[in-house]
Order: structure tokens, then C-alpha cells, then sequence
């Protein structure tokens, strides 16, 4: 019985263990874009073609927008001014995975000016 106790509380230790590392991402890049009737895909670089990113077990992207509508997409597909998730002013997403991130592409919805500001975590 005492060793069927240990073990759980040791299951449930590791369990918190792994919550813990989930939620302490740290961020570690940083970039703001805009863009018009073009489509635009994340813009940085390090993001896009450092392969060094791939060990990262945890990874998000935080975006959010300054000014504009936008739509966007996150599975390699390209958004349209009707097709993608709808983005707008003073709205922010968390995009979760490497991938996805490195895959997001936005274009504004009526044409004009859009600013996004994007920040990255990794853990």
C-alpha cells in the first residue's frame, strides 16, 4: 500500500512538473509587420530558417493588432480577404507549436495599412 502511495505521488509530482513547464515560456524574439492586399507570412528570418528553433519543445506566438482587419491562416494555406480566421484592431492570438508559427499568414481584409507586433516563447 505504501509503495502504491509513493508511486502516485510521485505520477502527480512529475504531473506538475511538466504544468509548470508548459505555462514558463520565455520570450525571445520580437517583431512587428505590416501589410496590405498581399499576403504576408511571418516576417523574420531567425523565425523561418533557424533550424536551431526546432529543439524547442514548447513554442507560441503571441500577435496582436495595432491597426487594421486582417485574416489569417496557420496551416500553410493562403488567407483572402473572405477566407482565414478574422483578426482585428486591438485583438491579439497566441498561435501554440513551431509549425503553426512559422506557417501564419495574414492579409488585410479591406486592403488598407494592417500592423502586427509578434513576440515568441520558447521553453
Amino acid at each position: 500500500m505504501k509503495k502504491l502511495l509513493l508511486i502516485g505521488l510521485l505520477i502527480f509530482g512529475l504531473s506538475q512538473i511538466v504544468n509548470a513547464a508548459e505555462i514558463a515560456l520565455d520570450t525571445f524574439l520580437y517583431e512587428s509587420f505590416s501589410f496590405g492586399s498581399t499576403t504576408v507570412k511571418t516576417g523574420t528570418t531567425t523565425l523561418t530558417t533557424d533550424t536551431t528553433l526546432d529543439k524547442w519543445i514548447f513554442f507560441e506566438g503571441y500577435y496582436s493588432i495595432e491597426t487594421g482587419a486582417a485574416r489569417y491562416r496557420t496551416d500553410s494555406g493562403t488567407p483572402t480577404a473572405s477566407e482565414g480566421h478574422v483578426f482585428g484592431t486591438n485583438t491579439a492570438i497566441t498561435v501554440t507549436g513551431l509549425p503553426d508559427c512559422r506557417n501564419f499568414k495574414a492579409i488585410s481584409i479591406n486592403g488598407g495599412t494592417v500592423t502586427v507586433r509578434a513576440s515568441y516563447k520558447r521553453k
